[in-house]
């Protein structure tokens, strides 16, 4: 997994990445396409996650993913924010019993410093 870009703005957090993962065409579940992200400021306090579109393809036994998270926007008084990224596996539920072979995968969280905003 490569975080490739992070963008602040008054509307918010943008965090661009793009992850791979070896498998076959016929494979229904890939856990690069579950990778989430918990934003958190210097005070522990979390930024709220809201939507993301992404995309998926496979190519030479290889799913490559790339995906754009969009999270609230952060206030001025902010210096730092960690980013942990993890798995969001399907728990299965609404009465179907799934069968998963994803296994949870740990990723070492980073942590960004945030430019001085003007007041």
């Amino acid at each position: 997994m490569d975080v490739s870009k992070i963008s602040l703005s008054p509307s918010g957090i943008a965090l661009d990445y793009k992850a791979t993962e070896k498998g076959t065409i016929d494979n229904s579940q890939v856990g690069a396409s579950y990778i989430e992200f918990r934003i958190t400021n210097q005070n522990g306090k979390e930024i709220s996650s809201h939507s993301d579109g992404g995309e998926g393809h496979f190519d030479n036994g290889v799913w490559n993913f790339s995906s754009t998270k969009f999270f609230d926007p952060i206030s001025k008084d902010v210096q730092k924010l960690t980013i942990s990224p993890y798995l969001m596996l399907p728990s299965g539920g609404g009465g179907v019993q799934t069968k998963s072979s994803l296994k949870e995968v740990k990723f070492q969280p980073f942590t960004v410093e945030i430019p001085k905003q003007n007041k």
